[in-house]
């Protein structure tokens, strides 16, 4: 809103073009497909941006939409492979233009048929922005909380309480129950970007940065979902980017290299997504040099890390640290030693984990696991004298039981080292990292998780089994609390402090360097 009850009317306006450009797309592909009706659909639709960014203001795209409808109109009705190439990249130019124009948090909108394109202008005035849906799924969800603490009082004194109060009282609940499942089907389908938003984006990075790099490619996308978590869309797109470059740029080798091997001259780039429980796994394949573990091993000496007794996996998975590169060469598209541990690190904060794998000479595979909502996720419950933390369960490899020998062998190493059928970690005692009292601490458990700096133990007094789906509430102004500690969720009577597997790893690293300096 410009001014109080006055839409902002080129806001509104970037929504409807963006509704438009999506509708475009697709009739576009249906022309080229031999669906000649497709053509007049296309037409409408340009037709429909002209006079829209005629009205508010934007002459320069107007223009350029008039003399797309001109080339469009002189066309004969069936599309060639030339004019294939054309068209699409007259697509991209115009969403390049929106992309430039959305404000940054915007929420993109879902796109829309043909019908529903024509009537987005409509539609947009009563759309929600993403800063605004946020805050209603939080208020949703301090009512879910309020609800679950009244369920387990409910369940403490009902046997205390007259039977007609306490049927009224379930009446009531039940209503209140239904009425909050309703709200939350609606927010959910308020806050969904459907996939094929994701397809579009993906081939147009795909067929920009092989024409920029010379590098032929093309990319096949399954999906066994259909929509996903807008918030969560927006947080990864920067991410999946420059996984993409990063296949093309250093794992696609050269023409003359794929002939000499004996590969296909296009190469080929696979996306998956897939749900897995309450995960949403998004995988890249490429068909390119894979990575090269000597030149892993030999970078790892140079920086003098310790790789002793290194499985070829752990090897594999330091290409996710920060500033460690294998790249013979820097470029600007990719492969600057700052763009897959950031992306490792991104993924992180979003409760996820970045996965590798690679055959050398085959080709690279990075999986990234995401929860399938930014609001409610799966986490690991685990005890601290007496208190209760939640870590988000894709940061979580595994869970051991230790033995008091194992326990005292690790904390007497500096750094302490925790050895275990399953490798070597670098522990830290989370009382002490997250400054907890140690009154009744007893270390008995680590859960394994990954850090910028390989796999680490945290050490903790318990950890529940199982997980537990949890809705995470922002800590309010008035709350002082440790630095990776970023949230709070309200479980029956009891609070669990949500913790942050990045910034954990960041106060570890200062505790131990603050020791180590006494």
């Amino acid at each position: 809103m410009s001014q109080r009850g006055k839409p902002d009317l080129k806001a509104l306006f970037q929504e409807e073009a963006v509704a438009l450009h999506a509708a475009m797309q697709a009739s576009a592909t249906e022309w080229v497909q031999g669906r000649t009706q497709a053509k007049s659909q296309l037409l409408v639709h340009l037709h429909t941006l002209k006079g829209s960014a005629r009205t508010v203001g934007e002459t320069a795209l107007g223009q350029w939409a008039h003399d797309f409808e001109s080339w469009l109109e002189s066309l004969p009705a069936e599309a060639g492979s030339k004019t294939e190439r054309l068209l699409q990249r007259a697509l991209d130019q115009l969403a390049q233009r929106l992309d430039a124009n959305t404000p940054q948090g915007a929420v993109p909108p879902e796109p829309k048929a043909a019908a529903a394109a024509q009537a987005a202008t409509a539609q947009a005035a009563v759309r929600l922005s993403g800063e605004s849906l946020q805050e209603l799924m939080q208020a949703n969800a301090q009512a879910r909380a309020h609800l679950d603490a009244m369920t387990a009082w409910m369940e403490t004194w009902a046997e205390r309480l007259p039977a007609d109060s306490v049927a009224e009282l379930r009446q009531r609940h039940l209503g209140l129950t239904r009425g909050l499942n309703y709200s939350d089907s609606v927010l959910a389908g308020l806050r969904t970007v459907a996939i094929s938003q994701l397809r579009q984006r993906v081939e147009r990075s795909v067929r920009q940065l092989s024409e920029k790099l010379s590098k032929p490619a093309s990319i096949e996308i399954e999906s066994d979902v259909a929509e996903i978590d807008a918030l969560l869309w927006e947080r990864i797109q920067g991410s999946l980017e420059h996984l993409l470059a990063n296949a093309l740029d250093h794992g696609i080798e050269s023409a003359a290299l794929r002939q000499q091997r004996a590969k296909p001259e296009i190469a080929q780039l696979r996306l998956t997504c897939r749900q897995e429980g309450a995960q949403l796994l998004i995988s890249l394949d490429d068909d390119g040099r894979g990575i090269d573990l000597q030149r892993v091993r030999q970078r790892a000496l140079k920086q003098a890390i310790d790789i002793d007794g290194y499985s070829e996996q752990q090897l594999l998975q330091m290409v996710l640290l920060p500033g460690f590169s294998t790249a013979a060469e820097l470029s600007q598209t990719s492969g600057r030693g700052v763009g897959l541990d950031a992306v490792s690190r991104e993924i992180q904060s979003l409760g996820g984990r970045l996965e590798l794998f690679s055959q050398p000479g085959v080709g690279t595979r990075f999986v990234m696991r995401l929860p399938l909502s930014l609001n409610r996720s799966q986490f690991m419950v685990l005890h601290l004298s007496g208190q209760r933390f939640a870590l988000p369960l894709l940061s979580v490899h595994a869970q051991l039981q230790l033995r008091p020998e194992q326990l005292q062998h690790a904390l007497s190493q500096d750094p302490p080292v925790l050895h275990d059928a399953s490798g070597r970690y670098r522990c830290f005692p989370l009382a002490e990292v997250l400054e907890v009292p140690k009154a009744g601490h007893r270390p008995e458990h680590a859960l394994i998780c990954q850090s910028p700096d390989g796999p680490v133990a945290w050490l903790c007094d318990a950890a529940e089994t199982g997980s537990q789906e949890l809705t995470v509430e922002p800590l309010g102004s008035d709350i002082k609390a440790h630095p990776a500690i970023v949230g709070l969720s309200c479980v029956a009577d009891d609070v669990l402090w949500v913790l942050d597997a990045d910034r954990l790893w960041q106060s570890a690293v200062r505790s131990a360097d603050g020791a180590g300096g006494d």
